[in-house]
């Protein structure tokens, strides 16, 4: 497991009951190219308390130049912020 806290862009939906689902990421990589990952699946979702704020971390599994990577995004439920924060392998 590596820490990455690496801001991205993210496209999500929220269902009727307000749970928020990601779907698409984009995030810069070392090279300053724009990458676009799919979410294949959402393995987990939690509610969390970070330092007094209230986030929503993912464990999802996408595909990142055709090849699946196990990645924790988090959600920044104040400042409206993505993150990927750990890079699950």
């Amino acid at each position: 497991m590596e820490l990455k806290n690496i801001p991205i862009e993210t496209i999500s939906k929220c269902n009727a009951v307000g749970d928020i689902v990601p779907l698409r990421i984009r995030l810069e990589d070392e090279t300053h190219r724009l990458v676009t990952a799919d979410i294949v699946q959402v393995i987990y979702a939690a509610e969390k308390n970070f330092a007094g704020l209230k986030t929503f971390d993912y464990g999802c599994k996408v595909v990142i130049d055709q090849r699946e990577q196990l990645l924790e995004l988090r959600y920044y439920v104040v400042s409206h912020k993505w993150i990927i924060r750990k890079v699950l392998y």
